[in-house]
């Protein structure tokens, strides 16, 4: 199911995308939610009770806290650091700042619907695609296909893998060859960092990083050596910039 926020502070016009993202999803055949907050505490509350969304619509120009300091803490969120964010807006004057949120797309209002169903059909294609990759790990217990985006981190254990993931952890059966190698392809993803020769992070999940410790969104914590907090730090602080947080 296709989780939608959208969040304008007039009403007239939530209503209005609403009715929009309403026929998207009905000509598509999309089975899914559509969530309208008047303010952006208010989308900040429903996410601090529980609720997760697959994708935002914002305004910019909003009271209290606008569509652009909304996005910042968005990218915060572990869940919501790679989630389209479609900005809906009356000015054109914030599309520099839209990218600072690493914004999907920026549209002018008044938006027809063909654009924005146009649009909608792209965030929805990225989405899928950040979300079909797919890590096979061969265990004991036959082969599972582990998704990127639940992935803490890959330790060495021994000669296999020990996988700890957002709400698991799995070993792999003895590798043949370095960890390196058993973990090449993970490494092509902008998500992961290769910390030495035996632990393998993914940015998107690092919390805190501390002088010998890293704290994961899970709540898990791994000792890291101080040889490479520094260069991990830099990799961290760089992945957020750009839009990863």
């Amino acid at each position: 199911m296709l989780r939608i926020a959208l969040c304008d502070d007039e009403n007239t016009e939530l209503t209005l995308i609403h009715a929009m993202l309403s026929k998207w999803m009905s000509d598509k055949h999309i089975n899914g939610q559509i969530a309208s907050f008047e303010s952006a505490a208010d989308l900040m509350n429903s996410i601090d009770n529980g609720k997760g969304y697959d994708m935002f619509l914002l305004d910019v120009i909003m009271p209290e806290l606008s569509g652009i300091e909304l996005g910042r803490k968005l990218r915060t969120l572990s869940d919501s650091k790679q989630t389209p964010i479609i900005y809906i807006t009356s000015s054109s004057g914030y599309a520099v700042d839209s990218y600072e949120v690493r914004a999907f797309y920026y549209l002018i209002k008044p938006v027809a619907q063909e654009k924005l169903s146009s649009v909608l059909d792209d965030a929805l294609h990225a989405l899928e695609a950040y979300d079909n990759h797919i890590f096979h790990v061969r265990t004991r217990n036959g082969t599972l296909s582990i998704n990127y985006k639940d992935i803490c981190y890959i330790e060495l254990s021994g000669r296999a893998l020990h996988f700890v993931c957002k709400d698991q952890t799995i070993d792999s059966v003895t590798i043949p060859g370095s960890f390196k190698d058993a973990v090449a392809r993970l490494c092509e993803d902008e998500r992961f960092f290769l910390c030495g020769a035996s632990l393998l992070v993914n940015l998107e999940h690092i919390t805190s990083i501390e002088k010998t410790e890293l704290i994961f969104s899970s709540g898990s914590r791994i000792t890291i050596p101080r040889t490479v907090r520094k260069t991990l730090y830099t990799a961290w602080l760089d992945y957020c910039l750009e839009g990863g947080m």
